[in-house]
């Protein structure tokens, strides 16, 4: 069976709602759970730099890299096709799962009742500024 990456992230992040991941983290839980999809990506035909591995954690470490490069690279389709799924700005960035909209998270924000603990105050600021901009472009599109 082929690994849908997509849909296999958004399933893995909604049943860990609001739980932050890094694509490391993501990639490691997708070898894992799916390691005969795992293999056969690997050993596809038009993967040249698998030929440059000669031990199997080096093909394990060649698969982690390939599937944090892809989850980067399917971050906005991800996004667009399940808007609750996000991610911080920080890096390393981290990939999450909430129903909560981006008006929520801000007032969670200001209102200092985090449900998680650990968010720093810069990632606070990112969120503050981001919110502020979509209302300024909301604002301006409508005058």
């Amino acid at each position: 069976m082929k690994l849908n990456l997509s849909n296999t992230v958004t399933d893995f992040l909604k049943s860990n709602a609001e739980q932050k991941y890094t694509a490391r983290q993501i990639a490691d839980w997708i070898s894992e759970t799916y390691p005969d999809e795992c293999t056969q990506k690997i050993k596809k035909p038009k993967n040249k730099l698998k030929d440059q591995v000669s031990s199997k954690e080096e093909m394990d470490q060649l698969l982690i890299a390939i599937l944090i490069a892809e989850i980067g690279s399917h971050k906005a389709s991800i996004q667009k096709k399940t808007p609750q799924i996000k991610t911080t700005e920080g890096r390393p960035r981290k990939y999450y799962y909430t129903e909560q909209s981006d008006a929520d998270e801000v007032e969670m924000f200001e209102n200092n009742n985090d449900p998680q603990e650990g968010i720093t105050w810069e990632d606070r600021r990112k969120y503050l500024f981001a919110y502020q901009g979509r209302e300024k472009q909301k604002a301006t599109t409508h005058s």
